[in-house]
């Protein structure tokens, strides 16, 4: 019950919500800490005040479902909030605190805790934040400005999240491996840890992670192998970690099966050929024999006696039958009950005859039984293999027209075939029933896949006229095995006119000309002329062809003249070819008009119109004559190289002639080409003519030479020394100037002259111009002569060295060697050292250093002199030679002479420090077996002493221990030791006097190998010690075997393994018996066979030698389904049929009989759940019978449903063309009777699929 101060106090306080902050801000901080799930912890409320003005607070602090205030635990701080009172509920999900003091007195200004409460932490990790909404008032009740600051809450735990609970790896074949995946996730607030897995499925194996970090996602990879078919496994696998919260499992379902399969190969061939078609068997289980069949498609033959048996079934015996139905049964079996060898591979195969076209045809194994040892069906699937035929397909016209042939021309003529297939095409012969035409293609003839190829025929007998024939074509096309081809043409002799016209002297002809391989003797013809032209016979001259022959032309009709040229004589035009006359046209439009020559015949000496065919009609044309021509220029000036291309204009525009044709009259002066171009030559005059027809246009031209416009000059100033020279080069522009001669001066040839190739020679100091001239413009260069300075001085040495007294004499050498003034003057920059005089000659004077400068002009060069002490002269050792064993030392001691010497430092060195060291004081210490060279240096001057390191031998060795007691492949490690410590061999080789005892390696470590005793010895150099080895036996401690309690059906197979411990005993045979042979037989290998059943069981121990064992318990239960037939596998119904099947499961006593039908399309037919079968429309349906007691096993019956041939044929008097199932006819206008004749099968008529009995 609340006092009426505190009920006053959260009245006021409920009204703070948007009240505008007065005062400074105060912070309110609720800090969390760290708990177990299930634990308590404590959380921490401060407060912090800038002034004592904060009288009472709510502070509202959010608690995460499942985490609970422990009731009574807020304790306010009275050092913080003294004389305040403290309240505190649940309001939803928000812990209320409210602080309150019944006189309004304020809280004391600072900052610290000013309370704290338990509470009690859920089962579920995580972080949780604790920022809580505050209201804060002051003394007279005024709302306080105020921030919240929150922390977290944390429950530390692991907890293991699965991304799945269930895994279905769905049909295994035993003794292969299925994987799958489950993701995982750690959902807690700690690192998650794997302690491995529980699984009770036999076969499954799971690869855990060892750890997940806080909200990290892993994988658990699962591997499932199972070794016993099974109808089904429903099982679980547990990971164990240490996250919180239930365990979690994942439930594992599988239907192991066993493998036994029946594969059909596939094949492809060429049409006419035979193909092999290979039988494999994919088993798990002993097969000792395999009955299938075959329905054969009809484009397939098998070829007898072809069945092969392959390698895996060479101990059995192969029958083959086909039926009338086409069906091929082959049966494998061996009357010795063997297996077939191994468990993949080819069982068999057979040939078939490719007969039919292009196709692929399906070969289904139906009634397949791969029976074991008992007569058992083992099968567990088959598949269909297929044949691909690839058939030449012949692609050619049927009615082939040679059309018009000349009798003179070629008589052999090409006939295109072509393969519209990926095979070839043979075409074996070609025949002709008469004697008009041959093959004169070599045959067979092949024509390459998607190829064409020409088949040559000749006309044996050509004759004036039409002819044809029949070509036969035999072939390996199934669909053209000979293709008639039929052949028309027409010969005839080439006899043609042409005509052609043209203008003379203003009037208009035609040429008519003849071109014969025949005698002509006379023609006719007749002359269409348009309107307003005409023509007459005395307009019409005969060519010398026609001599002798006579001519009329007269008019028809209007427009028509006929024309008849002959020979009272019947004498033939002469020649063959070339004009035979010409025919005057007059009329003012005549230009450019068309007249028609028709109905043209010429004839024979006998009276025969031989004109070639489709040539009695022709043309001839009248030209439009050209009446005038311009050019675009008629005078032209050019300089030698430039051109112009002049243009004809040609009138009138539509000329039917407007070719021009360009000359010169002076082609050395100007040329021309025949587009009107013309290019100038040389200095002169030309005319250029253009004609076209008989009119010309004329245009002169004139060529003149091209003056000088400019010269430049390759530089325009030079600076040179006497005697130097320069060459000028100068341009003259325009590049085509006619005369580009230079002339060269100068204005000064005292100081420089110029040659006539412009080359500038410097005589003297000062200055010229020199000017190139060409034509009236020039251009000049600024020539400067001026002296030859020195550049550089050397030296003959740039350092000496010399002792107090010594001289040497340096020599400078200036440069270049025409310097106008090469004096040299010396100095030295210290003369109490060294001096130098006039000729260079320097004197050592006392111990120091100087430098000697040459100058010369503004060039120098000096040299380093230093002036040293007394040099030594030689160093001596006390011994020259020394033998000494590493480790050992000896100190040499050096002489130098002369004994005034200014440095009598000695350096020591070795020429190999790894065999000999020596140091500062000439002490040689060896190091290693070998030789060194100590040599001394003193100055220029040293001396050697030869140094040979040479070795310790070993002295003795021991062994770690001098006995050994092992079992068979027990090990030991020896240890040698060398002495003297510091021998320089102590390479140790091990040997054991009975290998096949115990062995030893190179680093002592002993191999017990077998019962018995051996001796191992140590040997160093000349010494040895050995050790007495001795392997004794090892007994069977414990014998385990891999299952303690198994179930098998009746007629399965299952093998134990034993372990015998320790890995090492030395006789680990075990003998395995069973309790009941009656219920199970156990093999000498541990193979169980479960061959009865019984309720308790029986059990299988395996026993060692000295009477250790292990045992297992073993459940038989009743079998599984191994096979289901029934007793059709294809039917051929009509709509309205019912049809029975009938399903039988073996073996009898398989644990469940019973049997679930379905239809693939019961739009098609329906199956009731006895086997009943309605067909209700027309079309292919599937019926397929399954077993329900998990073996999985099914057998299909394929219904072909047709419409009845009364739907086709109502009465006696209908007929239908009749067509297999690949659209070939088979019989045309077939009545009900001629169908009825047909061998049984499906076809089609009248647009049904009709299916014959």
């Amino acid at each position: 019950m609340k006092s009426f101060s505190q009920r006053l106090l959260i009245t006021v306080l409920s009204l703070w919500t948007g009240l505008t902050a007065l005062h400074a801000a105060n912070v309110v901080t609720v800090t969390g800490s760290d708990g177990a799930p299930d634990g308590e912890t404590t959380i921490t409320v401060a407060l912090k005040t800038d002034a004592a003005d904060v009288a009472a607070a709510e502070i509202r602090i959010p608690l995460p479902e499942g985490i609970e205030p422990v009731e009574g635990s807020v304790s306010l701080d009275s050092g913080r909030a003294p004389g305040h009172s403290v309240t505190a509920d649940m309001n939803g999900s928000d812990y209320v605190i409210v602080i309150f003091n019944t006189s309004l007195a304020t809280i004391p200004a600072g900052d610290g805790r000013l309370l704290t409460f338990k509470v009690k932490l859920g089962d579920n990790p995580g972080r949780f934040d604790l920022t809580p909404r505050v209201k804060l008032s002051g003394k007279g009740g005024d709302a306080l400005a105020s921030e919240a600051s929150g922390g977290s809450l944390n429950i530390l735990a692991p907890r293991l999240e699965l991304g799945t609970t269930a895994i279905d790896f769905g049909r295994v074949p035993i003794r292969s491996e299925a994987v799958q995946y489950v993701s995982v996730r750690n959902s807690g607030t700690t690192t998650l840890t794997f302690g491995g897995y529980d699984t009770g499925v036999e076969g499954l194996t799971a690869i855990i992670p060892q750890q997940l970090g806080e909200g990290e996602w892993g994988t658990i990879e699962l591997h499932y192998s199972p070794t016993v078919r099974s109808a089904g496994i429903d099982g679980r696998l547990t990971p164990e970690s240490d996250g919180v919260g239930r365990r979690q499992f994942i439930r594992i379902l599988s239907v192991p099966f066993s493998v036994n399969e029946l594969h059909i190969g596939n094949a492809s061939g060429i049409s006419d050929e035979e193909v092999t078609v290979s039988v494999s068997m994919n088993n798990m289980e002993p097969i000792t024999g395999a009955d299938f069949s075959i329905a054969l498609p009809d484009e397939l033959d098998f070829v007898d006696g072809s069945v092969s048996k392959g390698a895996r079934a060479s101990a059995l015996s192969v029958e083959s039958t086909v039926g009338a139905d086409r069906r091929l049964r082959i049966v494998l079996f061996g009357l010795s009950n063997k297996a077939v060898e191994g468990n993949d591979g080819e069982l068999l195969s057979f040939r078939l005859k490719l007969k039919g076209r292009s196709g692929y045809y399906t070969l289904t194994p139906e009634k397949t039984r791969l029976a074991n040892a008992a007569g058992e069906d083992m099968t567990s699937e088959v598949y269909s293999g297929s044949v691909t035929i690839d058939s030449p397909q012949l692609s050619s016209d049927s009615d082939w027209q040679i059309g018009n042939v000349a009798l003179s021309g070629t008589h052999s003529f090409g006939y295109n075939v072509y393969n519209s297939s990926s095979v070839p095409l043979t075409i074996e012969k070609v025949v002709f029933p008469d004697d008009i035409a041959e093959c004169e293609t070599a045959m067979p003839l092949v024509v390459a896949p998607y190829g064409q190829s020409e088949i040559t025929v000749r006309m044996k007998k050509p004759e004036f006229g039409k002819f044809a024939t029949t070509m036969n074509l035999y072939t390996n096309d199934p669909d053209n095995r000979m293709k008639s081809v039929s052949i028309t043409g027409n010969f005839y002799s080439p006899n043609e006119m042409s005509f052609a016209g043209r203008s003379a002297g203003g009037k208009f002809l035609i040429d008519a000309t003849l071109s014969n391989e025949e005698p002509i003797a006379a023609l006719q013809l007749d002359i269409v002329c348009p309107d307003g032209i005409s023509t007459d016979e005395s307009l019409l001259e005969l060519a010398a062809r026609a001599s002798g022959h006579s001519a009329t032309l007269a008019k028809v009709d209007r427009y028509r003249y006929r024309l008849v040229i002959f020979s009272l004589k019947n004498t033939p035009f002469t020649g063959n070819d070339g004009l035979l006359f010409s025919l005057g046209i007059e009329g003012a439009s005549a230009a450019g008009k068309q007249v028609c020559f028709e109905n043209i015949k010429l004839s024979s000496t006998d009276g025969v119109n031989i004109t070639t065919p489709d040539s009695d009609v022709k043309l001839g044309e009248l030209p439009i004559p050209v009446s005038s021509i311009t050019l675009s220029e008629q005078a032209l000036s050019l300089r030698v190289g430039q051109t112009v291309t002049l243009t004809a204009t040609v009138l009138p525009y539509d000329a039917t002639d407007k070719t021009v044709t360009w000359t010169s009259s002076n082609e050395a002066v100007a040329t021309v080409d025949a587009d009107g171009k013309v290019t100038a030559k040389a200095l002169g005059q030309a005319v250029i003519t253009a004609k076209c027809g008989e009119v010309s246009a004329t245009c002169a031209v004139t060529v003149i030479p091209t003056p000088a416009e400019s010269v430049t000059l390759s530089q325009t100033t030079a600076s040179l020394r006497v005697g130097q020279t320069v060459t000028l080069t100068a341009t003259v522009m325009p590049e085509d100037a006619t005369d580009k001669t230079v002339t060269w001066t100068s204005s000064n040839e005292a100081v420089a002259n110029v040659d006539a190739e412009g080359k500038v020679t410097a005589m003297a100091l000062g200055e010229a111009v020199i000017t190139a001239k060409c034509g009236d413009v020039s251009a000049t260069c600024a020539v400067t002569v001026v002296a030859t300075p020195v550049e550089s001085v050397t030296l003959s040495q740039t350092t000496a060295s010399l002792r107090v007294g010594q001289t040497v004499t340096l020599t400078a050498t200036v440069q270049p060697e025409d310097a106008t003034d090469k004096t040299v003057t010396w100095s030295s920059s210290n003369e109490a050292v060294a001096t130098v005089d006039a000729e260079g000659k320097v004197t050592a004077m006392a111990l120091g250093e100087a430098v000697i400068t040459a100058s010369c002009g503004d060039a120098s060069a000096t040299c380093a002199v230093t002036v040293v002490a007394t040099p030594v002269e030689s160093v001596t050792l006390n011994q020259t030679t020394a033998s000494l064993r590493v480790g050992q030392t000896v100190t040499l001691t050096a002489t130098v002479q002369p004994e005034d010497a200014t440095d009598k430092t000695v350096t020591w060195s070795s020429s190999n420090e790894a065999v000999a060291t020596v140091d500062a004081e000439g002490k040689v210490t060896a190091m290693a077996l070998g030789e060194a060279v100590i040599t001394a240096t003193c100055g220029d001057v040293s001396a050697t002493c030869a140094v040979t390191v040479v070795p310790t031998p070993a002295e003795s060795v021991t062994l770690n221990q001098i006995t050994a007691s092992l079992r068979v492949g027990q090990t030991v490690t020896l240890t040698a030791t060398v002495m003297p410590e510091d021998a320089t061999d102590k390479t140790v080789t091990w040997t054991s006097s009975n290998e096949a005892i115990a062995t030893v390696d190179a680093e002592g470590k002993v191999t017990a190998m077998a019962l018995g005793e051996a001796a191992i010895t140590a040997t160093c150099g000349d010494v040895s010690a050995t050790c007495a080895v001795t392997v004794v036996a090892t007994s069977v401690e414990s014998v385990t075997l891999d299952y303690e309690s198994i179930e098998l059906r009746l007629g399965e197979t299952f093998v134990l393994t034993a372990t015998v411990m320790p890995d090492d005993a030395t006789d680990k045979t075990v003998t395995w018996t069973s309790s009941d042979t009656g219920v199970i037989t156990v093999d000498e290998n541990g193979q169980i066979t479960a061959v009865g059943m019984k309720d308790s069981g029986a059990t299988v121990t395996a026993t060692a030698v000295n009477g250790v064992s292990a045992s297992c318990h073993v459940t038989v239960l009743a079998p599984l389904a191994t096979s289901i037939e029934l007793d059709q596998t294809m039917i051929s119904a009509t709509v309205g049929d019912e049809v029975q099947l009938t399903a039988t499961i073996l073996p009898a006593e398989a644990s469940n009989q019973a049997i679930e039908w379905r239809s693939s399309d019961e739009t098609i037919a329906t199956v009731s759940a006895s086997g009943l079968v309605s067909v209700v429309a027309v079309g292919d349906v599937t019926i397929t019978a399954s077993t329900t007691d998990g073996s999985n096993l099914s057998a299909t019956c394929v219904i072909k449903a047709v419409s009845g041939v009364e739907f086709v044929y109502p009465d006696d008097t209908a007929k239908h063309d009749v067509y297999n199932l690949q659209g070939i006819i088979v019989k045309r206008d077939a009545t009900i009777k001629d169908f009825k004749a047909l061998r049984p099968g499906f076809y089609i008529v009248n647009g049904k699929k009709v299916y014959k009995r």
